[in-house]
């Protein structure tokens, strides 16, 4: 149906389709050229006033007016400032509260030393760490990290001569309304 309907509109609006055509043609030349030339676009205008599209004004012939203008023109002032919106809703109440965890005794050679701060069953943990006491330095801590609603660290004292070193981990955490 569309390709006979296309059939007949065809014979009767050549000339409207060829206006329409070479336009667009003219219009992608004019992009082209002002892309080439730093967003300038330069054209040279005849005696009728009939312009052509050149990428520069040497292009020009002696009786022709040289044109040119840019792709974009220049920023407009500042509008003015715009009505104060509504105001937003109440945010929901966020409280956070730290947990520690007794201290935490790691004898030389233990691999698996842990402390584990457990939030309350429905707040969430955003936060931890730990802390080293003593000065010693051969305790490495391997994992600091949340799961579900706890906070573990876990570390290792590998036989070094260090001895015994105490740390204690500690979590925030966030009573949280919208999860209740």
């Amino acid at each position: 149906m569309f390709l006979s309907k296309l059939h007949q509109f065809l014979p009767k609006h050549k000339g409207t389709l060829f206006l329409i055509l070479v336009a667009l043609m003219i219009l992608g030349a004019t992009v082209v050229y002002a892309n080439n030339n730093g967003g300038v676009i330069y054209a040279c205008v005849n005696p009728a006033g009939q312009p052509r599209i050149v990428e520069s004004l040497d292009e020009c012939k002696s009786q022709e007016t040289e044109l040119w203008w840019n792709q974009e023109g220049i920023q407009g002032s500042e509008g003015p400032e715009g009505q104060q919106g509504p105001e937003g809703p109440q945010g929901p109440a966020v409280g956070f509260y730290t947990l520690s965890a007794e201290w935490v005794q790691c004898v030389d050679g233990n691999l698996g030393c842990q402390a584990k701060m457990v939030c309350s069953s429905e707040d969430i943990p955003v936060g931890g760490g730990y802390l080293i006491v003593g000065g010693k330095s051969g305790l490495y801590v391997y994992q600091n990290y949340p799961y579900n609603n706890n906070w573990y660290v876990q570390a290792a004292n590998p036989d070094d001569g260090e001895g015994t070193i105490y740390f204690h981990g500690y979590a925030i955490c966030a009573d949280y309304e919208p999860f209740r």
